[in-house]
């Protein structure tokens, strides 16, 4: 089974994580991406750029962070650090995923998830961050 990774970067620091498998490709979910979609595996949190360290925070399941009278709806989120690297082809254009964590809420306790053959994302500049 083939899984896609995809990280979109809003300039206002807002962040869209997204997971699927291979029946979402590629040609089908990147047109679509954006905060108002949902979809399993969809996580909205914020991100901030050190250097040449990308970081993101409070990742949390678009679903469930609409959910606000169940109090255990929203118990983890997540967090990721990754690093930007060049390529041959062009500059600053592959991230590393470098730590993938998750967080319990209620105690602050951070878990690292393992992650086994994860693959750099390569990325390119988006023409518009419009609303459509």
């Amino acid at each position: 089974m083939t899984y896609h990774r995809y990280l979109r970067f809003y300039p206002n620091g807002q962040v869209l994580s997204l997971l699927t498998n291979e029946d979402n490709g590629p040609a089908s979910v990147i047109p679509v991406l954006r905060p108002s979609l949902r979809m399993k595996g969809l996580c909205i949190g914020t991100w901030s750029l050190l250097g040449a360290e990308v970081h993101i925070q409070n990742l949390v399941d678009a679903s469930r962070a609409e959910l606000p009278s169940n109090p255990f709806a929203l118990s983890y989120s997540y967090q990721m650090m990754l690093e930007i690297r060049s390529r041959p082809l062009g500059r600053w254009n592959k991230l590393q995923i470098v730590r993938y964590d998750s967080v319990e809420l209620g105690s602050g306790e951070v878990v690292p998830i393992a992650l086994k053959h994860e693959r750099p994302l390569w990325f390119s500049k988006v023409r518009s961050y419009a609303s459509y």
